[in-house]
């Protein structure tokens, strides 16, 4: 079973979506590309520039909201690291 039924097909969505993204610092997917497929994402920014995104995904079965929540922990610090030395 999906873990969602979303996908962003709508301008004024996506930029709804993107302005989240943005203030919270990190992107997921629930579903989207592939139906059992999880995914969380978070930038790296050189001189203010997004240069790269950090980014992990897996089977919604193990890959949950919760294990996601821990993974973007782990990915922010991680890419702050690349950022600042950059």
């Amino acid at each position: 079973m999906p873990t969602t039924e979303r996908t962003i097909v709508d301008h004024g969505v996506l930029q709804v979506e993107v302005a989240g993204v943005r203030e919270r610092g990190w992107g997921q997917a629930l579903g989207e590309r592939e139906e059992d497929l999880n995914a969380v994402a978070v930038p790296v920014h050189s001189a203010g520039n997004l240069v790269a995104i950090l980014g992990i995904q897996g089977p919604a079965v193990r890959f949950s909201p919760r294990v996601m929540r821990s993974a973007v922990e782990l990915l922010m610090e991680r890419a702050e690291r690349i950022s600042s030395a950059l």
